[in-house]
């Protein structure tokens, strides 16, 4: 009977041990839920940032096409043109645009195309039509904003223009002389004109299949400083309005004006070498804790 109570009280303390040593095997052993969600969070971040939404700024060129609308406008400067009233001549913007962007936001960004100016200017039963193909030069500078843990970029630009006068057309109309239509020529329109356009947009980045590319949207104004009225015009050989029924004088300035919107896509290149960026958010998380 003793030596039966012996084996039971060993079995006993041999269990408990067994127990005891299962309930203090250290921790390093296991992974706790908070360090996989941690682990799983950082991985995301990491590709969120090298392969997804990559960050504008990393790169330092980007090449692309811009395409658009503007809306041309002409004012009068003279008070005999007063009766007239100003509307939008819709054109076309089709441009080509080179990128270099420094890190801190702020871009170079010239850009040469095509761009159709004009305007429309109506009296009564009096339609006036213009339409100037331009080769348009410009050379903007693009300030970015950065909005934290987001794609989008909000960004400010100025650029001084340099428009080239291609040829064109005048559509006029009244109710005496009906439909007339006669081209642009170096007569009743200069050649050069110089500008500024000041505008605003927003820029993202994004990825399909592999490749980045940059799109953005953008609306602003130009303003044209030259006086479009050529010599022949001001000297009353020529016309102003319609080459039959205005042989007046030209008086004041004409100048150009138009409301440009576009679209861009752009494809960035030259990338600059990785900041220490993910290993600073992730010492902070740490200090945090």
């Amino acid at each position: 009977m003793k030596k039966r109570v012996l084996t039971l009280l060993a079995a006993t303390l041999l269990g408990t041990t067994a127990l005891h040593a299962q309930v203090q095997q250290p921790a390093n052993d296991t992974i706790s839920p908070t360090d996989t969600l941690q682990t799983v969070q950082t991985d995301s971040l990491h590709a969120a940032i090298d392969d997804t939404v990559y960050r504008l700024k990393d790169y330092k060129f980007a090449a692309g096409l811009k395409f658009g609308f503007n809306g041309g406008l002409v004012r009068l400067t003279d008070e005999s043109y007063d009766m007239y009233k100003r509307g939008l001549a819709p054109g076309a913007i089709i441009r080509g645009y080179f990128q270099w962007r420094t890190a801190f936001g702020l871009s170079l960004v010239p850009e040469v195309g095509y761009v159709g100016r004009g305007g429309l200017l109506t009296w009564e039963d009096v339609s006036c039509k213009q339409l100037v193909h331009c080769l348009d030069v410009r050379l903007a500078v693009r300030y970015n904003f950065d909005i934290k843990d987001k794609g989008l970029s909000p960004y400010v630009v100025v650029a001084p223009v340099w428009n080239v006068a291609l040829g064109g057309k005048v559509d006029y109309s009244d109710d005496l002389s009906g439909d007339i239509n006669f081209k642009m020529t170096d007569k009743n329109i200069r050649t050069h004109d110089f500008g500024l356009f000041a505008g605003a947009g927003i820029e993202f980045p994004v990825t399909i299949k592999e490749t980045k590319l940059n799109i953005s949207a953008e609306a602003g104004y130009c303003w044209g400083f030259m006086n479009s009225f050529t010599d022949t015009e001001q000297n009353a050989t020529g016309n102003v309005l319609n080459q039959y029924y205005d042989s007046r004088p030209a008086a004041g300035k004409r100048l150009a004006r138009g409301l440009e919107i576009s679209i861009s896509i752009g494809m960035p290149f030259g990338k600059r070498e990785k900041q220490n960026t993910i290993k600073e958010e992730t010492k902070c998380e740490e200090e945090q804790k």
